[in-house]
């Protein structure tokens, strides 16, 4: 298979020279051809490609267009990225998150090696050159290797190996890390991944390792949790904490301890002066326990989930804390229409739409177990 890096420039001029889909095809030598889009100069491909009178039947343009979609918002410094595939996009990790992973195996089991198994197109490999001089990436996939070595010339920052081989036939014990995100597409069950995670540590043995696992795993000992952008990014199991971390990668806060989930919660609505929704990396982690204790207030649970934190009437609460997502003033009168947030309740869009007009004058409206809390919103993120 040839493998092409293209930008926007050099794909519209491969599509009017080629004026059939399949004459681009023939081209190309395969629909899996490794493409590298350069985002500069134009804001949004989806309208260029609008504009094409063949966008409706060009294969390899809507291709294109989705994996710049895919992995547009994903990358900032590692411009352009070589993707041979919609799927590879997809799984693709976020540059920040892949570079909060990399800092975390470096700064608490150090060394000077590192091992990415699964490295997909290169998104953690690229990371880990960041911290460690000799990174070796690992990748069964041929095109999706071959991607590896076009992103590793562009952009890592130390000496990057690439093979082209199963992860799990790798001599482990000659790395002083080892990071490992396999392919997880709809599992639930680490068993399920591709390889399954077991087998992977099994591989890894004693060597200080971070591997990824589906985000429906319960969390427990021996867990890392990443968040970016409001959400749960990664993941983890890893052998470098005896606790679970949450780390906020949006502000760096980072946080570990035991995960526990307290029992009780608040029970009457109208003992709430404060309300603190945390990051949902902290949730995810079971550490709200933790961090209410360090800000002096009550967390309160819904379902077993963690969900927000109250503070009594009348306390001052920080503000612009790292790991709160929203900080509102209960009670008082915002400037609305409100957002209105389900904590542990379901609600449908007819009920949405009654308290919003109820509620029209706050900024937030929290529907919870003990009742509904409408307040002003005076800080936290976004």
């Amino acid at each position: 298979m040839r493998t092409l890096v293209l930008n926007w420039n050099d794909i519209k001029e491969v599509l009017s020279e080629n004026p059939r889909p399949e004459d681009i095809l023939s081209e190309l030598d395969s629909k899996e051809a490794a493409v590298a889009l350069s985002y500069v100069g134009v804001e949004n491909p989806i309208d260029e490609l609008k504009m094409s009178p063949r966008h409706s039947v060009d294969p390899l343009c809507v291709a294109l267009v989705e994996i710049h979609r895919k992995v547009a918002g994903k990358v900032f410094e590692w411009k352009p990225l070589a993707c041979p595939d919609v799927k590879a996009a997809s799984e693709f990790t976020r540059e920040p998150v892949a570079l909060a992973k990399a800092e975390f195996l470096s700064d608490r089991a150090g060394g000077k090696s590192a091992l990415d198994m699964c490295a997909g197109i290169g998104a953690d490999t690229l990371a880990l050159s960041r911290f460690y001089g000799e990174v070796t990436a690992v990748e069964k996939d041929p095109a999706r290797s071959r991607a590896v070595s076009i992103n590793t010339e562009m952009h890592s920052e130390g000496r990057v190996d690439v093979v082209e081989g199963n992860a799990l036939g790798v001599d482990v014990s000659a790395y002083d890390v080892v990071h490992a995100d396999p392919s997880r597409g709809r599992a639930k069950d680490p068993e399920r991944t591709e390889p399954p995670v077991p087998e992977i540590l099994n591989a890894i043995g004693d060597v200080p390792y971070l591997v990824e696992v589906p985000h429906a795993v319960d969390v427990r000992e021996g867990m890392a949790v990443f968040s970016h952008s409001g959400g749960v990014k990664a993941v983890c199991v890893t052998n470098v904490t005896d606790g679970v971390v949450a780390t906020v990668v949006d502000t760096g806060f980072e946080i570990e301890g035991p995960p526990r989930c307290p029992r009780g919660g608040v029970r009457d609505v109208r003992e709430v002066g404060w309300i603190l929704e945390q990051d949902p990396a902290v949730r995810k982690s079971k550490l709200s326990w933790l961090l209410a204790r360090e800000l002096g207030v009550r967390p309160t649970v819904s379902d077993g989930v963690e969900t927000v934190m109250w503070a009594p009437s009348g306390e001052e609460v920080p503000k612009d804390h790292p790991a709160l997502v929203r900080v509102v003033k209960a009670w008082e009168k915002g400037e609305g229409p409100p957002s209105v947030i389900s904590v542990g309740v379901k609600i449908g869009r007819d009920q949405i739409r009654t308290l919003r007009r109820r509620y029209g004058v706050y900024d937030v409206v929290y529907v919870t177990p003990s009742g509904v809390v409408p307040g002003r919103l005076v800080g936290g993120r976004g």
